[in-house]
């Protein structure tokens, strides 16, 4: 049985939602854009028919879960829709370098209340993630959407509707392009289908990326 989540205040005379959450595809490690594998993943996720029928996708703002969106959109013909409250951490000041922000997201994930200076905390993530999501699903009861964001906000958000605590090994292992269904009715939020990229010819994870030079 898995752990139901609702925000507060929400009229409760809404139809079922269905939303998929797709994780980006994979990106480069300066997490710019994607690789060519990457492109390669979001075609395969239309044609894996994990996702039936989506009326809107929505996407955060990063340019790797762009690409994701706008191929998968392009791939079933409907728009997609950048939604501020869908992206990653806030890793407040950086110096810019990508060895910088891996130790900041690090830091993070071993104290899921620790925020950079003038940034968010992995908490702080979670709680706008879920009112986004969660307005999205009221927006469109009684059809299905698709939301892509990066792994951070994709484990964030599932932990939060089937309960434990998100880990860094979590994260890691989580494979790029993996898609998780779930439904939104007037009893929350249900796991519908868990994280799934087996459908995928070159699976990638977060580790590989993450972890390369």
């Amino acid at each position: 049985m898995f752990e139901m989540v609702q925000e507060p205040g929400i009229e409760q005379t809404m139809s079922k939602t269905i939303v998929y959450v797709v994780n980006t595809a994979e990106p480069n490690p300066e997490g710019e854009a994607l690789t060519d594998r990457g492109k390669e993943q979001s075609h395969e996720l239309f044609r894996s028919r994990l996702i039936t029928g989506p009326e809107s996708i929505y996407s955060g703002i990063s340019g790797p879960v762009m690409q994701t969106a706008d191929i998968v959109s392009s791939d079933f013909g409907i728009p997609s829709i950048m939604v501020e409250c869908l992206s990653n951490a806030n890793l407040g000041k950086s110096d810019g370098s990508l060895e910088d922000k891996k130790r900041k997201i690090l830091e993070m994930w071993d104290d899921l209340d620790r925020s950079p200076e003038n940034g968010e905390s992995m908490r702080e993530i979670q709680s706008i993630l879920s009112n986004c999501v969660n307005e999205l699903a009221v927006n469109h009861s009684g059809q299905s959407i698709v939301v892509v964001c990066e792994s951070i906000p994709f484990i964030l958000f599932y932990r939060l509707v089937v309960g434990g605590v998100p880990t860094k090994d979590e994260w890691l292992n989580l494979g790029y392009c993996s898609c998780a269904s779930y439904e939104y009715s007037n009893n929350g939020w249900a796991l519908l289908l868990p994280p799934d990229n087996t459908y995928l010819s070159e699976p990638s994870t977060v580790s590989d990326v993450f972890s390369s030079e």
